[in-house]
C-alpha cells in the first residue's frame, strides 16, 4: 500500500476508529480468568474504506443495521497480531491515537513474552495487562 494511502487511512482512522484492549472472563475448570486482546476497529456509513482495510489486512467485515434515523454502518475489525501489524503500518501518519498505539503495541508485544508455555499467567503478568487495558481506557476519556 501506498504512503498516500496510508497517510489517508490514518487521518480517518484517528478520528473514525477505535483502539481497544478487550478483556474476557473466560472460564476455567470452577473459576473464571479474564483473557484480554487488542482489537482495532473502524465503523463507517460508506463501505469504501472498510472494505478497502479488510481486502488489505484481512479481520472481519460487517454492516450493521442501525434502526432509523441512523444510518447503516460498516464496521472492520482485526485482533491481536493482525492489529499490531495494522497499527504499525498507520503510526508514522496518526496523530490523535499516537498515544494509544503506543500502548497496544506494546501490550501486543508482551503478549509475546508474558507467559508462554504456560496455561496461567500470574499474578504480576495479569495486573500488567490489567493496567494496560485501564490505561488505554482513561486515554479515551480525554480525547
Amino acid at each position: 500500500m501506498k504512503k498516500t494511502d496510508l497517510a489517508y487511512i490514518a487521518g480517518l482512522f484517528d478520528g473514525e476508529g477505535c483502539i481497544q484492549i478487550v478483556k474476557q472472563k473466560r472460564p476455567e475448570q470452577r473459576n473464571y480468568r479474564s483473557e484480554y486482546s487488542l482489537r482495532c476497529s473502524l465503523e463507517m456509513a460508506n463501505e469504501y474504506l472498510p472494505r478497502l482495510l479488510h481486502m488489505h489486512f484481512g479481520g472481519s467485515l460487517r454492516r450493521r443495521n442501525l434502526p432509523l434515523p441512523r444510518q447503516n454502518q460498516w464496521e472492520w475489525t482485526v485482533r491481536s497480531n493482525v492489529a499490531a501489524l495494522f497499527l504499525k503500518d498507520v503510526y508514522p501518519y496518526i496523530i490523535l491515537k499516537k498515544g494509544e498505539a503506543d500502548v497496544a503495541l506494546k501490550f501486543q508485544e508482551a503478549m509475546h513474552t508474558i507467559g508462554v508455555g504456560r496455561k496461567r499467567l500470574t499474578e504480576e503478568e495479569t495486573a500488567i495487562r490489567e493496567a494496560q487495558h485501564i490505561l488505554l481506557s482513561n486515554m479515551k476519556k480525554k480525547t
